[in-house]
């Protein structure tokens, strides 16, 4: 069946229908809403390229894809359901695009072969989604499982970072601090340059202060505050300890706050 460059200005229902070969809908736009509900694809069915322009509903509940399907670049502009839906066969989102809302995949069979790009030009952002977070989150979790199954560890975090970002919209006030400070610190464990950003930060706050309150030269506050920081390397036992010893109790203070920062 070959609808290819096919548009379907008004909607389109095939609810229940059965697809007995392949089904080709290659660069096909959906306007309005698109009803693939039950729908048995027995063949491969091919979707490479097309626009979903369904600002009302797209449904692929609970339909079966037997062999392998394609949604390469694809575009969903609007909300997508794929509940309960069974990829048997693998299924190929590659560059396929979701303006502004996740797709939803509760009890959703994912073949293990999925493949999906996971880079944020192709996914809606904390701030463009107009989507119930609780939902976004759900889908997120879902789609870092799957990468996670298939050892793609770079994939997984970036839906690991996604989905906190939406924890952080779903809980209470108090439950989002450390979320939020999880972020800005170290983008949810991803981010290098952040936790050398924050220690630089702390040993130049940390030597100002020690260099303002104490006779202390430049170098030595310097050396002072990194050895705060990395008590771990025993600087701090092996050069400082006299000098720690006779410092006032809000410099000592200081001191033990740089080492649990």
């Amino acid at each position: 069946v070959n609808f290819d460059g096919s548009k379907f200005a008004k909607g389109l229902s095939l609810y229940a229908s059965t697809f007995d070969s392949d089904a080709l809908f290659r660069r096909t736009k959906f306007f309005v809403c698109a009803d693939f509900s039950r729908v048995r694809f027995e063949g491969e069915a091919t979707f490479i390229g097309s626009d979903f322009h369904t600002n009302k509903s797209l449904k692929f509940d609970r339909a079966v894809f037997k062999y392998p399907c394609d949604f390469i670049t694809v575009t969903f502009h609007g909300p997508s359901s794929f509940k309960s839906c069974q990829f048997i066969g693998p299924c190929n989102l590659s560059g396929a695009r979701f303006k502004k809302n996740y797709p939803l995949l509760e009890g959703a069979v994912l073949h293990q072969k999925t493949v999906i790009t996971a880079k944020k030009e192709y996914w809606p952002s904390s701030q463009n989604c107009e989507q119930n977070p609780e939902e976004a989150k759900a889908t997120c979790e879902i789609l870092r499982e799957q990468m996670e199954a298939q050892g793609l560890h770079e994939q997984a975090h970036f839906f690991f970072r996604r989905e906190m970002h939406f924890a952080r919209k779903t809980g209470s006030f108090w439950r989002a601090i450390p979320n939020w400070l999880f972020y800005v610190v170290s983008d949810y464990g991803y981010s290098i340059l952040l936790p050398f950003v924050w220690l630089y930060n702390f040993w130049m706050g940390g030597a100002l202060i020690f260099l303002q309150f104490t006779e202390l030269t430049k170098f030595k506050s310097l050396g002072l505050s990194i050895s705060n920081l990395l008590q771990i390397t025993g600087l701090q036992r092996a050069y400082w300890p006299d000098v720690i010893e006779c410092l006032p109790w809000g410099l000592k203070f200081l001191g033990g706050a740089q080492t649990l920062l």
